[in-house]
Order: structure tokens, then C-alpha cells, then sequence
């Protein structure tokens, strides 16, 4: 399993509530709906900011950027799992942490392939 950016996406920015599994802490966010972005992720400043628990992969996650080059922050080495609530749609997600700039949450082609939602 790889992230790789991919250079002809498109993105859309929506407000996403999640909610930790553990303590039902809630929190707003914004994710990026991005099919130029293979896996969903979450900001590492994001998780710091809202406490969220962390599990470990037993083998790194290799991330590269839409022009090939391996991503600088390095292979993703962890992931959260959340509720996840845009609009009326709510589900479990498994998000993956790496630096994602100033977005808070990618939802990437896997997310919107499952998915197909209307935009």
C-alpha cells in the first residue's frame, strides 16, 4: 500500500465532524475531498491540536507527492480511527497521519471510489 498525490485532481473543502471512538469528544474540522490523493489522512498538527489516540503500522506506509518525489515528511508510520460525520452521512474511518499542510483531512479517491457521492 502506497499514498501517492496525483497531478490532475480535483478538491472540494466541506466541514467534517469527528468523534473520538474512545471518549465521544467531538470535533470540527475541514476536509479536503481530493481525488488527487490515493489514501485519506490527517494532519499530525491536527491530531496534536485535538488529542486524538494513535496506532502504530507494523510496516511504514511510503508517501509520494503529485511529481513522483518521495513526500519529506517521511513514510506514515500511524493512523487514527474516528467517526466521521459529513451532513447526514456518518461512518468509521481510519485516517492516516502525515503532514498535510494547512488542511486538516484528506479524503482521498479510495473515500470517494466507496462512495460515489453526488457533488
Amino acid at each position: 500500500r502506497v499514498v501517492r498525490g496525483l497531478k490532475n485532481g480535483m478538491q472540494m473543502d466541506l466541514p467534517l465532524t469527528l468523534t473520538q471512538l474512545e471518549t465521544e469528544k467531538r470535533n470540527d474540522v475541514i476536509v479536503l475531498l481530493d481525488t488527487g490523493c490515493t489514501g485519506s489522512c490527517i494532519n499530525e498538527n491536527t491530531i496534536v491540536k485535538l488529542g486524538l489516540e494513535q496506532h502504530h503500522f507494523e510496516n511504514d506506509i511510503p508517501v509520494f507527492n503529485a511529481d513522483g518525489t518521495l513526500n519529506a515528511a517521511g513514510n506514515i508510520t500511524e493512523y487514527i480511527r474516528v467517526k466521521g460525520q459529513i451532513g447526514n452521512h456518518e461512518e468509521v474511518l481510519n485516517l492516516l497521519i502525515t503532514n498535510l499542510g494547512k488542511s486538516d483531512v484528506f479524503l482521498g479517491y479510495e473515500w470517494l471510489d466507496f462512495h460515489n457521492p453526488k457533488i
